[in-house]
C-alpha cells in the first residue's frame, strides 16, 4: 500500500509540472469560477455576493430555490448559514443529489479564495443545471435531480465534529425529518454525489464500497471520452488502485451516517496547493476542469440511460 501510494504521489507531482491553458471550458463556467472563486466566509459579505450569484444562476435555469438558514455557535461566536437546493420535482420519489460546499475557510494570515476547495466544484454543479434544464422531460417523471450547494463546510479553527459541515449536518438532520405524509426527503435519496478538491491533476478512487458500481461507471465514461479524444487531460482522472482508503471528513458523513450511498469524489492524496494561498483561479489545471465538465454531464446521462446526445 504505501509503495503505491509513493508511486501514486510521484506520478501526479510530475504531471502537474505541465500545466495546459489551451483546453476548451465553457464561456458560463470561466464566469461561474470568477463569481464564485473569491473570499466567502459565512456570514461576510463576500459570501452573499457568492450565494446571490448561486441562486441567479439557478433561477434563470427554471429550477426553484429554496434556502436553509440558520444560526450555530462557532469558535467565534455566532454565525449564519445558508443551504442553497435547486430543485423542480417537489413530487419526485428518488432524488439524485449532486453536491458541494460553497463557503471558503476563514483564513488570518492569506486572502484564501479556496478554488479547488471548492469553487470549481460549484462551478462544475452550475454547468450541470445549465445541462439538465433543456432536458429534464427526458428523465423519469418520478425523479428529480437535485442539486445542494452547502453552507460552512470548513471548520473555522480546527477540524472537529463541533466546528466543521456546519450546512451538512443541519440539512441532514432537517430531510430526516417526516413530513405529513409519514415520509422523509433524506429517504427519498437514491445517491448522492459530492464533489470537493477537483480542479488541478489528481486521481479519485472508490471512497465507498455501496457505490463502486457509479465509480466504475465514471472508469468506463472517462476510457469512452479518451477513445473518442474528447478529452484534454493525459493523466487517468479515475483509477480502481488496490488500496482501502478510509472515510474523508467532509460533507459525506452526516448523510452517510442516516444511510446516504454517497459518491464521494475527492482525492485520497490532497492536492498541494490545499487550504494554502496558491488554491486559486491562476493555479486550475483548465484541462482537467474542461474534462470533469464533459465526464459528468456523461455521468448524468449514463445514471437514467439518456442517449442520443
Amino acid at each position: 500500500r504505501e509503495m503505491l501510494v509513493q508511486l501514486l504521489t510521484v506520478l501526479l507531482s510530475v504531471a502537474s509540472v505541465s500545466v495546459c491553458w489551451g483546453s476548451v471550458i465553457p464561456q458560463t463556467t470561466m464566469e461561474d469560477m470568477e463569481n464564485i472563486i473569491k473570499v466567502r466566509v459565512p456570514d461576510t459579505a463576500g459570501h452573499t455576493l457568492v450565494e446571490d450569484y448561486i441562486i441567479k444562476v439557478i433561477k434563470a435555469n427554471n429550477f426553484e430555490v429554496s434556502l436553509d438558514t440558520f444560526n450555530d455557535t462557532t469558535p467565534y461566536g455566532e454565525k449564519q448559514f445558508t443551504n442553497i437546493i435547486g430543485q423542480y420535482n417537489k413530487e419526485a420519489k428518488h432524488l439524485l443529489v449532486l453536491s458541494a460546499h460553497y463557503d471558503s475557510k476563514y483564513e488570518t494570515e492569506f486572502e484564501f479564495v479556496g478554488a479547488i476547495d471548492s469553487g470549481v466544484p460549484c462551478s462544475i454543479l452550475l454547468d450541470l443545471v445549465r445541462f439538465i434544464s433543456p432536458i429534464r422531460d427526458k428523465l423519469p417523471s418520478d425523479w428529480e435531480v437535485r442539486f445542494i450547494f452547502f453552507d460552512g463546510e470548513e471548520a473555522w479553527k480546527t477540524w472537529s465534529d463541533e466546528d466543521s459541515l456546519y450546512g451538512s449536518r443541519h440539512l441532514a438532520e432537517l430531510y430526516s425529518k417526516e413530513g405529513p405524509n409519514g415520509e422523509s426527503e433524506i429517504s427519498k435519496i437514491s445517491n448522492m454525489v459530492l464533489l470537493d478538491l477537483i480542479g488541478v491533476v489528481s486521481q479519485f478512487n472508490v471512497l465507498n464500497e455501496n457505490t463502486r458500481h457509479l465509480f466504475e461507471k465514471l472508469i468506463k465514461i472517462e476510457a469512452d471520452l479518451r477513445e473518442q479524444q474528447k478529452l484534454s487531460t493525459t493523466v487517468p482522472i479515475f483509477v480502481d488502485l488496490p488500496i482501502h482508503w478510509p472515510p474523508i471528513q467532509d460533507d459525506n458523513i452526516p448523510w452517510m451516517a442516516r444511510g446516504v450511498k454517497v459518491l464521494h469524489l475527492i482525492p485520497p492524496l490532497f492536492p498541494h496547493s490545499w487550504h494554502t494561498k496558491d488554491d486559486d483561479i491562476q493555479h486550475l489545471d483548465k484541462a482537467t476542469v474542461g474534462d470533469w465538465i464533459l465526464i459528468m454531464r456523461a455521468f448524468v446521462l449514463d445514471y437514467f440511460n439518456i442517449t442520443g446526445f
